[in-house]
């Protein structure tokens, strides 16, 4: 067997694996799964956000993933058959029955103004305690299409912000202190809203980029654990007076690197794809023909990018920050006598590539406005530079290391 393959069953211990394991699997319950589960609505299927869900997904399904603003009225009238259809429905809810909340508005009223609005519409004699009023609201909820024609109502009212040029994002008094490139930016937008309405929806798109930024945190730690104590153990054993008995055992170092290296990206694109799959099960796929700018909320993206092609370009700035910080692992433990030294270190790495680097950075990349407020200023894909320079340190203080090594005396 080669050196390169003995050094990679060296790094790819069962022991270690099992932990990564253990911990990837407590770390998605403690971080990821909360946006994986509110990724379509939540796990009440009768739940406002859930309805607006599927319903861009029937929209994507009947009209693809930009829906023009002629489609309009025919959802306008699917509206008034579903409003219809819940007249039917709402009869055999005696409780609402005999209050005589038996239209959507009604019921509805409710959920927006609360007990003393809907008494004013409730039948002659009947007046509702907060209680009662929303316990009808929740038997309602569950037993009729109350939430479809809410999550079709509201996608009707919000359609407005694509058609009415009051609400431009360039013309917004709120940008006028923006940089050129920012106006400039909002304009091309405008263009783009004019065009159609995007049925990516504002949920998933949120969920997916907090996804991301702790998704970011994992991949980092993972190759921070294994690559950490590979260099390590060897001095330990006293392995490297037995390698520097031989002209090939020289260049052991080199070969070390090499396998760390790659096992940095390896586990990176493992993590990657394990990571996708949550995501690819709550049913992301329907929506990676969508354009990934949407008009309702910041940030907005510098690039016309769908939401697919979104997704590639955060894997592969993942996985260069994997590398990375497998590159700087590696750097570590070469000049770590034992466990206790590596650790000191990997801690620090751990919070500064992973914490401060990997999280802050990935958060909303490749936009403008973001919710931390950072960033303000610059310039489009900046995160791309960055990553790269922290890549060519990582690797270029590896190749140091081998350099330096071969000059070196036992």
């Amino acid at each position: 067997m080669s050196l390169f393959w003995q050094e990679m069953r060296k790094i790819w211990r069962p022991g270690i694996l099992a932990a990564l394991a253990s911990l990837g699997a407590l770390y998605y319950m403690l971080r990821l799964s909360f946006f994986v589960e509110q990724f379509d609505g939540g796990r009440w299927l009768w739940n406002e956000q859930a309805a607006q869900y599927q319903l861009h997904l029937a929209l994507i399904d009947r009209f693809g993933p930009i829906l023009e603003f002629e489609d309009i009225p025919a959802l306008e009238r699917q509206l008034t058959d579903e409003k219809y259809r819940f007249e039917q429905l709402v009869e055999n809810i005696p409780e609402a029955a005999a209050a005589g909340l038996t239209t959507y508005d009604a019921v509805y009223t409710i959920y927006s103004h609360g007990a003393e609005a809907a008494n004013q519409l409730t039948a002659p004699g009947v007046v509702l305690t907060a209680e009662e009023a929303y316990e009808i609201l929740n038997d309602v909820r569950k037993n009729t299409n109350y939430s479809e024609i809410y999550a079709l109502d509201y996608f009707l009212s919000r359609t407005s912000i694509y058609t009415d040029d009051a609400f431009a994002l360039s013309d917004s008094p709120h940008h006028k202190d923006d940089t050129l490139q920012v106006q400039a930016r909002l304009a091309e937008l405008d263009r783009q809203r004019a065009l159609g309405i995007n049925l990516l929806g504002e949920f998933p798109r949120q969920y997916t980029l907090d996804y991301i930024k702790f998704a970011a945190v994992w991949v980092v730690l993972s190759v921070i654990l294994l690559l950490s104590p590979t260099l390590v153990r060897d001095r330990l054993r006293r392995t490297r007076a037995m390698q520097w008995a031989s002209r090939r055992g020289r260049r052991a170092l080199g070969v070390q690197m090499a396998a760390g290296l790659v096992s940095a990206a390896a586990l990176s694109a493992l993590d990657l794809i394990l990571l996708a799959v949550p995501l690819a099960v709550k049913g992301a796929g329907n929506f990676l023909d969508c354009p990934f700018f949407t008009r309702e909320r910041s940030p907005f993206p510098w690039f016309d990018w769908t939401y697919g092609q979104y997704l590639l370009a955060a894997a592969g700035i993942l996985a260069a920050l994997g590398v990375t910080a497998g590159a700087l692992a590696l750097f570590l433990s070469q000049y770590s006598s034992n466990y206790v030294p590596m650790l000191l270190k990997a801690v620090p790495l751990f919070v500064a590539v992973g914490v401060l680097f990997g999280y802050t950075l990935t958060e909303e990349m490749f936009c403008f406005f973001r919710s931390n407020g950072l960033f303000k200023s610059a310039p489009p894909a900046f995160e791309i530079p960055i990553f790269a320079a922290a890549l060519a340190l990582g690797l270029g203080l590896c190749a140091w290391t081998c350099v330096r090594q071969k000059g070196r005396e036992l």
